[in-house]
Parts: C-alpha cells; structure tokens; sequence
C-alpha cells in the first residue's frame, strides 16, 4: 500500500478515496475523491432539537480555501456517524477574502459535547441551491438548502415572490418585483399607497430569532414621509406598537422608530442586516441592527418591560402606510430572510484548528479519517461509509518530537496503535471489539 505525507500542521489525517451518498432535496448525490473532512465541535449547555448553528471560516483556515470549489459546490455537513448529510444554507461566501458564515440544521444536540463533520475538496461534487449575488447578478455561490434548514427561509431566488410563502399586500401605486435575486418592495407615488409581502403561514414558536438582509432606498420626498417596516407581527409592544424606519417629519431625516423617534439616523443605500429576537417565552423583544463588517447600528429591547406575543406570528416587509390623506412612501430591497429557533445560551461552535498531514490509499478498508489533537492529547477515527466514529478519546501515550509522533490507546473495547514521519512512512492499527471495526494501514 502506499501513500504520501505532507507536514501541515497539529492532525493526522489518514484518507482514502470515498463514494459518499449525500442526500441534496430529494436527490441523491453520488460523489468521490473527497480532499478533507474537518471535525466541528459543538458545546452546548442544554439538549437542543433541530437546532441552527452559525459555523465561521476565515481566512486561517487556508487547507480548505485552498482546495474547495470557489463557488461552494462541494461543501457538505455530516451528523456524528459521519455519513447522515445535515440540511445547511451559506448566508455569506467571499471565496476572493476567504470569508463564509454557514448555518447548520443539527437534529441533536446534547447537553454537552457533540461532534458533526464538514467535508470539502470534491471536484465532482454538485451544487444546490443557488444564491444570486444581488450587486453582481453573475456571480453567486451554491448556498445549500434553506427550506430545510430554517424555520421560514427564502433568497428571493426566480422572478416572482413565491405564492406558497408570501401574500402580497398591494395598494395604490405599491408594487413588490423579484429581480437579480432579490425583491423590490416600492411605493414612490404621490397619493396613499403601500407594499409589503407578509409570511402566509404563522411561525408558532414562543422563542426565536428572524434575521433579513435589507436596503433601504435614499429616495426622499420633501412632501411626503416615508415609512419602511421589518415587522414581526402578533407582538403587542404596548403605547405606540410600531417600529421601523422613518421620516421624522420634525427635522426630514430617515432614522430609527421605535415606541417614539429614536433620532438615531439609518444607514441608507448600503446592505444591512436586521436581527429580531423573541425570547423569555415570548414576553421580551429586541430588534437589532448592523453593518455588512458587523458593525451595530441599532440595539433596541424592552426587557425591562412585558410584551404580547400572539400565536399569529407573521412577518411582514412593507413599504409606505394605508392611512387615509397621508402621504406615506418607501423603498425597500431584501436579499434573503429567514427564522431560527432560539437558546438563551447558544452553543459554542469549534473548529478543529489543524488540518490533515498524512493522506493515503487502501481498497479494503473503505473510507477512514484519523485525527490527533496534540494540544489536548486526543485522538478521534471516523469511518464515513460505516456511520462510525469513536468520537475524541484521550490517549495513554503520546509521543512527538516533531520528526517523530506515536500513539496507544487501549481498554476494554478499543485498542489503537500509530506512528508517523514527516517522510511519508506511517503505520496505524485499530480494532474496536464491541462493534467488530478493524483498520489496518502502512503507507509511505
């Protein structure tokens, strides 16, 4: 057998080619040749079911920009056994800066630790779900599968508001349109209009979190007033149950409405993101703010205060106002928006920090990745194609000296022994006698 060693870093990483079957929508995705795979570590302090965590990589993480697909085609997400394919969506791709902010749907998650795997490095991966880059209609990334990751999702993908998702809310000179990836919420006329596209279905959880990524129009009229809402309805904030971004008619300027004019001003014509947060069993509300780098702009809750949450959750992006003899206008564009459940105490989401240093072949013994953190003196194998992993297990010994790493685990189920050199010659047995696993590797 043979096999060939590339010093990298603080892993060992032992892999061997691979036909992985990846489930994408109702397609089955036969794929190969597989560069890496890279453990994720989540920590959590209470059980958590179907729950959407944030997984961020930056440019430290070069092995992976190195040799993934530059428009994400071949990224992946794996439950614990390493083989069951968990619903994802890439909110932000920067393949140029080496920047992503990926959102991962994990059916379980302990009260503690749990482990789930991205895989990256396909050149015969396909893609799926399309993303549009709204400021360059040509460019975009595969994101993944929205619908199935979030509560409510959509990316205003096509070229009309999705009927199955949306009411459309019209009046006067309003009008919604769905262009280069995104929608167009606009009411620039000079007579009482509004429009808004409201959610057709109610999001029933007492907690959560909606997330929009918006621009509000510098379009200004000095005779009239503007009105834009990015508005969670069913929530009762008490005098004055309104937020948005307004005109105040007192002084013309286009800033922050909040139970009152917050004289904050809004950033207009740049993309921003909006985060609205229901949570305490939905008696306490936040609406939040931000720049594209993450700076905040706004920070508003009332927690020193009840509100009223419905079960008649709906969220509703609207422009303009149906006020009789008013003269209420807007414009508004939305990138994508999505729903995700909430946890007072979100999990902490880690990245093994070293990439692989060994890669070899072997026909037998399928698929295995074998992992040391030398830090934390550990040591994980994960065999994809069997759904088995023995999760991050200490070691009895372990040596390294730089040119020179061995290891050896045993107990009464697991029995592991390996050595490593920078040339390329390596050698790793393992046997788990509960479960009858058997790998036996020499490569050079």
């Amino acid at each position: 057998m043979k096999g060939k060693a590339v010093f990298k870093s603080l892993a060992i990483f032992i892999a061997f080619s691979l036909v992985f079957t990846l489930i994408t929508g109702v397609e089955k995705v036969e794929a190969n040749n597989w560069y890496s795979i890279i453990p994720i570590t989540i920590t959590s302090s209470t059980a958590l079911t179907d729950y959407q965590i944030k997984v961020v990589i930056d440019s430290s993480r070069s092995d992976f920009w190195n040799h993934v697909q530059a428009d994400a085609k071949d990224v992946r997400f794996t439950d614990s056994d390493g083989s069951s394919p968990l619903p994802y969506w890439i909110e932000k791709w920067d393949y140029t800066n080496k920047k992503a902010t990926i959102w991962v749907k994990v059916p379980n998650i302990p009260n503690g630790t749990k482990t789930i795997y991205l895989y990256y490095g396909n050149p015969n991966a396909t893609g799926n779900g399309w993303h549009t880059n709204p400021d360059n209609p040509t460019s975009g990334w595969w994101a993944g599968d929205g619908d199935s990751t979030f509560l409510f999702f959509d990316d205003f993908e096509g070229t009309s508001v999705d009927a199955g998702k949306w009411t459309n809310k019209l009046n006067g000179d309003g009008e919604v349109n769905v262009i280069n990836g995104k929608v167009c919420i606009d009411t620039t006329s000079h007579r009482p209009s509004f429009a808004g596209i409201e959610s057709k279905n109610s999001i029933n959880e007492k907690e959560l979190v909606w997330e929009v990524r918006y621009k509000v129009s510098s379009f200004y009229d000095y005779y009239n007033t503007n009105r834009v809402r990015i508005l969670l309805e069913d929530v009762n904030l008490g005098a004055l149950n309104d937020y948005g971004i307004f005109d105040d008619s007192n002084n013309h300027t286009i800033s922050y409405f909040w139970k009152g004019f917050t004289t904050k001003a809004a950033t207009l014509d740049e993309w921003m993101k909006s985060i609205q947060t229901l949570y305490s069993n939905g008696s306490e509300f936040k609406w939040e703010t931000f720049k594209e780098d993450g700076t905040p702009e706004l920070t508003s809750d009332i927690a020193d205060s009840s509100v009223i949450s419905g079960t008649d959750k709906k969220i509703f992006l609207r422009c303009g106002d149906n006020r009789a003899n008013s003269m209420y206008l807007g414009k508004m564009f939305i990138d994508y928006t999505f729903v995700r459940k909430y946890t007072s105490y979100e999990p902490t989401v880690t990245l093994l920090t070293s990439p692989p240093i060994i890669e070899g072949t072997v026909a037998r013994n399928n698929y295995f990745a074998f992992f040391v953190d030398k830090i934390n003196k550990t040591w994980l194998l994960v065999i994809p194609g069997k759904g088995y992993t023995t999760g991050w297990m200490p070691f009895n010994r372990l040596r390294d000296t730089g040119s020179f790493m061995s290891g050896y685990y045993a107990d009464r189920r697991y029995h592991l022994l390996f050595d490593w050199y920078p040339s390329g010659r390596c050698h790793l047995i393992f046997n788990d006698r509960r479960q009858g696993i058997s790998v036996k590797f020499a490569g050079r």
